[in-house]
């Protein structure tokens, strides 16, 4: 028998599907990970089809978070005058 075609595959595949729905559905950073590890899911929460899991709090969720955060942070750090939507010219070195 061929495990793609035993019945544990397909139904761990289809709880696996409503998984990646449901995160698909609640996270804005689906984008960036595509519903997440099924094996961190599992582990932590029990079940294949969950959603947020302390794996994508920390390292997807954070890490997006930080991504973001960095632009704006270290703008305003460098340059605290800074008006984005004015064009500024550099002067010649």
């Amino acid at each position: 028998m061929i495990f793609a075609n035993s019945e544990i595959f397909r139904r761990a595949t289809a709880e696996i599907a409503v998984g990646v729905a449901a995160c698909k559905s609640q996270c804005r950073y689906f984008g960036v990970c595509g519903g997440g590890a099924p094996v961190n899911k599992y582990c932590e929460l029990g079940s294949l089809s969950s959603t947020e899991t302390n794996y994508c709090r920390l390292s997807v969720l954070a890490s997006a978070d930080a991504l973001l955060s960095f632009p704006s942070e270290r703008t305003l750090t460098l340059l605290p005058e800074a008006n984005p939507f004015e064009a500024r010219v550099c002067p010649a070195g």
